[in-house]
This record gives C-alpha cells, sequence and structure tokens, in this order.
C-alpha cells in the first residue's frame, strides 16, 4: 500500500486514506484485501488523474459502484498492486 501512496503529497495520502478507510468499512472489506487494493488503485487515479478532492468520499464511491471484479480476477489483473 505504502508504494502506491508515496507519489502523492501528504493532503492527497490523507484524502486517499480516510475515503479508503470509510469504503472498505462500508463495503465490510479489509484494505489489505484484493477488494481494498483495487479501491486504493482507483482512489490514487482518480486523485491524479482527475485532480478531485472536494466530496471525494462520495467520488470514490461512485467510482467503485461498477466495480466488480472478484478477488481471484482481479489478483491476476494487471491492476493489481503487488
Amino acid at each position: 500500500m505504502l508504494q502506491t501512496l508515496i507519489s502523492l503529497e501528504d493532503e492527497d495520502i490523507d484524502i486517499v486514506t480516510s475515503a479508503l478507510r470509510k469504503w472498505c468499512s462500508e463495503n465490510e472489506c479489509e484494505i489489505d484485501s484484493a477488494k481494498g487494493r483495487n479501491a486504493l488503485v482507483t482512489a490514487v487515479d482518480l486523485i491524479q488523474t482527475k485532480g478531485v478532492r472536494d466530496d471525494f468520499d462520495n467520488h470514490l464511491a461512485s467510482k467503485l459502484a461498477g466495480t466488480s471484479m472478484s478477488p481471484a480476477a482481479f489478483a491476476s489483473s494487471e491492476h493489481a498492486v503487488k
């Protein structure tokens, strides 16, 4: 997880980790699970490419709402954080 966050500014790290904790809690998954790692990659991408900071929790939840990749499929995908 740390390697994914290292490219972000401190404020962005706080935004991403806060939203990620909330999303994982609401979706009953661990941050270090495949589903949690997928959410982390999505969150970092969202903040880096879209520059979204306001209402980040809701933007992340919306982005992930269409994501229904199984843990096994995600783990073998190119997006998995290793």
